[in-house]
C-alpha cells in the first residue's frame, strides 16, 4: 500500500488494543523474536531452540508462571506498540501538530497486558493522549475510595496525558455520570491528578453525528464554573492547554452546537476544528468576566444561548425557520455593556 499524502481527521473507538492472533505469519514472527531475545534458551525454557515452538493457548489463569507464555505476552505488547509507533510517525510526518489519541481501555481490569496486549510504557511513547476508559469514576464504595489516580500516575510516568472517560457501576451495569454535579467532579478530579480536565459525558452527538453538543443548560453552567475555577488557580493546576481534536467529517458552516431545547444554541466553540479545543476548554471563561452573570437571563429573554469562540467574547446565534444565523448587533449586547461579538 502506498504512503498516504493527506491525513483524514478520523478515528475509531476501542481500536487501540488487540486480542491474540494465531496466524502462520505471527507464529514465524514469534519464533524469530524469541531467538533474538534468548540466545541460550535451555537455561530458562529447557529447550535447545525455538524452531518447533507453537503459540500458547490463551488463558486468563493467574499468576502466569510459564516462561513461554510470559514471553508471548511481551511479544504481543511489543507488536502492538510498534504498530502504534508506525502510525504515529506517519501522522506526525503529515501533520506535525496533530494529536494522536487512543483508547486502550486502561486501566480497566486485571491482567490487562495479557487480555489487551497493552504495555503503557512502550505504548505511551507513541501517544499524546490516552482515554482512561473504565469504571473508576470518583466515589466511595464501602470503605474504599475509587478514583482515576492510577491511570493518571501511570500516564505521568510513561509520558502521555489522560482524558478521563470513567463511568459508574450499579446493579444494572455501567451508567453514565452525566449530571451537573458529576460533570464538575470529573473536571476537577482530572485537574487534581494532572489529566486533561473535561467531561465527555456532558456531550451528545448532534446532526446525525456531524458534531457534539452539551445537552443540558445546567451542565453547561457547572462546566463553565469548574473551568473558571481552574483558570483562576492556574498556579496550582497549570495553564490550560488547547488540543486539536480529530473529527470524522467536516461540520457545516456555521456550526453552533445545539441543545435539546428548541430555539437555542449551546455554549461551545462555533467550530470543532483547529481553532477550537477539546472538552477541556469547551468551557473556558469568556474574555469579559461580567458576561458570566448575564448568561441565564440572556438565554431566557432572547431565546438564544451564547457560544464562546477561541478568541473574543460572546456571540449569539438564533434559529429562524429552522436555520441558525448570527444575531444582529443590536440584539447581541449584554447587560454589562460588553458587545457580544459575532463570528
Amino acid at each position: 500500500m502506498g504512503r498516504p499524502t493527506s491525513l483524514p481527521r478520523t478515528g475509531r473507538d476501542n481500536g487501540a488494543y488487540a486480542q491474540p492472533c494465531y496466524c502462520d505469519r505471527r507464529l514465524t514472527q514469534f519464533r524469530r523474536w524469541l531467538t533474538a531475545r534468548n540466545p541460550e534458551p535451555r537455561q530458562r525454557f529447557g529447550l535447545p531452540g525455538f524452531a518447533h515452538v507453537r503459540l500458547p493457548r490463551y488463558s486468563e489463569e493467574a499468576p502466569v508462571n510459564d516462561p513461554l507464555y510470559q514471553e508471548w505476552i511481551r511479544f504481543r505488547c511489543d507488536q502492538l506498540s510498534a504498530a502504534r509507533g508506525q502510525l504515529r510517525d506517519c501522522v506526525k510526518s503529515l501533520a506535525p501538530d496533530a494529536v494522536v489519541l487512543a483508547n486502550p481501555a486502561f486501566p480497566r481490569q486485571a491482567a490487562w497486558a495479557n487480555r489487551l496486549s497493552f504495555d503503557p510504557v512502550s505504548y505511551g511513547r507513541h501517544t499524546d493522549l490516552v482515554f482512561a476508559d473504565n469504571g473508576n469514576f470518583p466515589r466511595k464504595e464501602d470503605e474504599f475510595i475509587v478514583s482515576q489516580v492510577r491511570a493518571c500516575k501511570v500516564a505521568r510516568a510513561c509520558g502521555y496525558r489522560v482524558v478521563s472517560t470513567a463511568w459508574e457501576q450499579n446493579a444494572a451495569g455501567p451508567t453514565v455520570p452525566d449530571t451537573p454535579d458529576k460533570s464538575a467532579l470529573s473536571v476537577l478530579e482530572s485537574a487534581a491528578f494532572g489529566a486533561v480536565p473535561g467531561n465527555i459525558w456532558a456531550l451528545r452527538p448532534i446532526g446525525g453525528g456531524a458534531g457534539m453538543g452539551v445537552d443540558a443548560l445546567l451542565k453547561a453552567e457547572v462546566l463553565a464554573e469548574s473551568q473558571r475555577f481552574l483558570h483562576d488557580h492556574a498556579d496550582l493546576y497549570g495553564a490550560p492547554r488547547r488540543w486539536r481534536m480529530l473529527r470524522s467529517c467536516p461540520p457545516p458552516t456555521p456550526w453552533p452546537l445545539t441543545t435539546r431545547s428548541p430555539g437555542r444554541a449551546c455554549w461551545a466553540p462555533r467550530r470543532f476544528s483547529s481553532a477550537a479545543s477539546s472538552c477541556s476548554t469547551l468551557c473556558s471563561p469568556p474574555t469579559c468576566r461580567r458576561c458570566t452573570s448575564t448568561l441565564s437571563p440572556l438565554c431566557r429573554t432572547s431565546g438564544a444561548w451564547p457560544t464562546t469562540l477561541a478568541r473574543g467574547c460572546w456571540s449569539l446565534w438564533t434559529r429562524v425557520a429552522g436555520r441558525w444565523s448570527p444575531a444582529t448587533r443590536a440584539t447581541a449586547m449584554s447587560t454589562c455593556g460588553c458587545a457580544l461579538r459575532r463570528p
